[in-house]
């Protein structure tokens, strides 16, 4: 009960800050909720004692932050930014499905963490299934723009349809012991379906003319893993396909893990020659998030494949080994940055209200 007041407390006065001050997130933001809530579910709750008081402690400050960024939301709403903000350009509305992810880990660790806010966990899986709604029926449209429109910088924010679908599978069999097999499997195939034509237009700009991977290769491309990592994740939750075809997924993703991260280097190395160490690397961008959310679910997904194969306990016991402290350098690194940028955008924003 005392950790459930000094939280709200926390929300509240966060909330009154960002009216005060009249804060609208960026659409994507709430990646920030998504990279965190999966550490802790899937790292965090299974390496330590899931009742452990600084679990439950990190799992209340994530929950404050979506409070927080969905407040700031609902504020864009109420001072008719919303549509400014997160609809008007087509590649920014896929930024809404990290706030279905949000919303899905959120509940989970409500679910799991702590009893007596149980109720509030059907009615936000209530809301976020219609959102998720919401969110197809403008990510189709966005669709549409992009098939016709060459000269949009398409990245992996687009992967973010197959994100936020299997976050509801993972959401609905977390919380429900009874979901149908059938609902399970068309969610999954949708998420697939959305994955090929995002994947399909992601490649396609990158043969462009004029495209250079220091310029227009994105942060959120790593979901090009991750989008398939939380697929497999969401197959053996609701125990949607067998275990041959878990393994065949498993090593797709590993693949794609191995290419993706391949070119990921290659750009850092072009971007720290074209721009220095600050501007080539060491800038906060909220995509960033991403990187951390598609590290820790390919994690979580190898941890759930049981071998058989020696190769396989091999290769999956230096994923596991080596995963944890990568995981934890590049969330202290994540959070170096944003505290950087948080107390720049502070220091900005009363300079310019002392004007």
């Amino acid at each position: 009960m005392l950790l459930f007041i000094l939280f709200t407390v926390i929300t509240v006065c966060l909330m009154l800050f960002i009216f005060h001050h009249k804060i609208f997130i960026k659409t994507s933001t709430m990646a920030i909720v998504m990279a965190l809530g999966i550490i802790i579910h899937g790292v965090l709750y299974h390496l330590a004692n899931s009742h452990f008081f600084f679990i439950k402690m990190l799992s209340a400050l994530t929950i404050t932050f979506w409070a927080a960024f969905s407040f700031s939301i609902i504020l864009s709403i109420v001072y008719r930014r919303f549509s400014s903000l997160h609809i008007v350009h087509p590649l920014n509305r896929f930024g809404i499905g990290t706030w279905i992810a949000g919303t899905s880990i959120c509940a989970i660790l409500i679910f799991e963490q702590f009893s007596y806010w149980r109720p509030a966990v059907l009615f936000l899986s209530y809301v976020n299934v219609a959102l998720w709604i919401y969110y197809l029926w403008l990510s189709f449209q966005s669709f549409h723009e992009i098939r016709r429109n060459l000269e949009l910088n398409v990245h992996g924010i687009l992967l973010l349809t197959t994100v936020s679908t299997q976050s509801l599978v993972l959401l609905l069999n977390v919380i429900h012991s009874n979901v149908p097999l059938i609902l399970d499997r068309v969610l999954i195939s949708m998420g697939l379906t959305l994955y090929a034509a995002s994947a399909f237009f992601i490649i396609r700009h990158m043969f462009t003319p004029g495209w250079t991977i220091e310029d227009d290769w994105a942060n959120t491309n790593c979901i090009l893993h991750g989008a398939l990592s939380i697929t497999g994740f969401a197959c053996i939750v609701s125990s949607a396909i067998g275990k041959p075809y878990i393994l065949l997924l498993w090593i797709a993703v590993t693949l794609v893990f191995l290419l993706v991260e391949s070119l990921e280097v290659w750009r850092l190395i072009k971007r720290l020659r074209h721009y220095g160490f600050k501007q080539g690397l060491w800038t906060y961008n909220v995509t960033q998030w991403s990187r951390l959310f598609t590290f820790v679910m390919f994690y979580i997904f190898t941890s759930l494949i049981k071998p058989e194969m020696d190769w396989f306990v091999t290769v999956r016991s230096i994923i596991l080994t080596a995963g944890i402290p990568i995981i934890f350098f590049l969330l202290m690194i994540e959070l170096w940055l944003y505290e950087t940028f948080l107390v720049h955008m502070i220091r900005k924003r009363l300079t310019h209200q002392m004007r």
